[in-house]
């Protein structure tokens, strides 16, 4: 878990710094600076770089949602009746061979 929270982490500079690039990408563009045929090319290679980062921190935030929460939080929703069953399980493997059989 603590590498895809880094993935993500990671996933959302590179979209800043992807999206500063595109702002840094238009002031040129609209300064005049970049002949046009630049100026379509780099966009492209910008948006389609982005989209993928984007797909690819959302992917990253929808691993982390489907992990199990923690043991704490699980054990404080169980219902008293499921920590009895949990507790009894636990307590019978824990009997040395020949116990309670």
């Amino acid at each position: 878990m603590e590498s895809l929270e880094k993935q993500v982490k990671s996933g959302e500079k590179e979209l800043k710094k992807i999206e500063k690039e595109l702002d840094k990408f238009v002031d040129l563009a609209l300064s005049g600076t970049l002949k046009k045929d630049t100026i379509s090319s780099k966009e492209q290679e910008l948006l389609q770089t982005k989209a993928k980062a984007a797909e690819e921190l959302e992917a990253n935030r929808n691993k982390i949602k489907s992990f199990p929460v923690s043991s704490e939080e699980h054990l404080q929703e169980m219902s008293f009746a499921l920590k009895k069953r949990l507790n009894e399980s636990v307590a019978i493997r824990q009997r040395p061979c020949g116990w309670g059989s």
